[in-house]
């Protein structure tokens, strides 16, 4: 599923996977925009719930500045990130690979910023929750 969301964010976005859009983690010395799709439990809901039986996946998207981007350029990439996963209902997933085809339901927090990392970029979160249904 986490390749998925993110085939998602980038068929509807100009972000590439593997070049400023990346799942699971990012090399940390790529210096251009990047977003990383981190499949874990965004705080939403409690942890010792287990969403997956109830047929939801949490995921945290991070949005990173390059260095010296500024935080307004970091907020703006995260506003267009939250733009595409905000409250999408009945959404086909792209199929990666192989495999079912689910239909989603997103819902996703607002962007906030949690601080600037070793490299002093900014650093937005967005948390989303994915209720999927296979078909």
């Amino acid at each position: 599923m986490l390749k998925e969301v993110t085939q998602y964010i980038e068929d509807n976005s100009s972000l590439v996977i593997g070049t400023n859009l990346f799942a699971g983690t990012a090399p940390p010395d790529i210096e251009g925009l990047i977003v990383i799709v981190e499949n874990r439990d965004p705080g939403v809901r409690n942890p010792h719930y287990e969403l997956r039986d109830t047929g939801q996946v949490p995921y945290r998207i991070l949005v990173r500045g390059a260095v010296g981007a500024g935080y307004f350029t970091t907020k703006a990439l995260a506003d267009t990130i939250f733009s595409i996963v905000y409250s999408r209902n009945q959404v086909t997933l792209p199929i990666v690979e192989s495999g079912s085809t689910y239909l989603v339901n997103i819902a996703a927090s607002d962007p906030y910023y949690i601080g600037k990392d070793e490299k002093q970029r900014d650093m937005m979160v967005i948390n989303i929750i994915v209720t999927m249904e296979e078909v």
